[in-house]
């Protein structure tokens, strides 16, 4: 896994360019351009593999995620097929993240 701080003005990488994001994601439309900026500052960008997990069942909900390439499959601890599948600009996680809860059990 590959984890590193990207400023929003750095170039682009080969899935996702940081400028995109304020047209991607409504969540971000609304702010400034100086707001945006403090926001992709405070940002980590994570690149995960195929199978790779991003979040556990009954984990903390300490993160906000946002998918920025591709899909993540939902997966339940008790159940072997996916769920559900989220893609290129939706959020992970916003609901506990927000509210301050673990991630419970479906």
């Amino acid at each position: 896994m590959q984890s590193n701080r990207v400023p929003p003005t750095q170039g682009t990488s080969a899935t996702f360019a940081w400028g995109n994001a304020s047209e991607d994601f409504a969540l971000f439309r609304t702010l400034s351009a100086e707001q945006r900026l403090i926001a992709f500052g405070a940002m980590t960008r994570q690149d995960l593999v195929r199978g790779q997990l991003l979040v556990e069942q009954g984990g903390p909900s300490d993160a906000l995620f946002l998918v920025l390439h591709g899909a993540l499959a939902v997966y339940r601890t008790d159940h072997p097929e996916p769920i559900a599948e989220l893609r290129a600009g939706e959020l992970v996680g916003e609901i506990g993240f927000f509210a301050n809860i673990r991630a419970r059990p479906m």
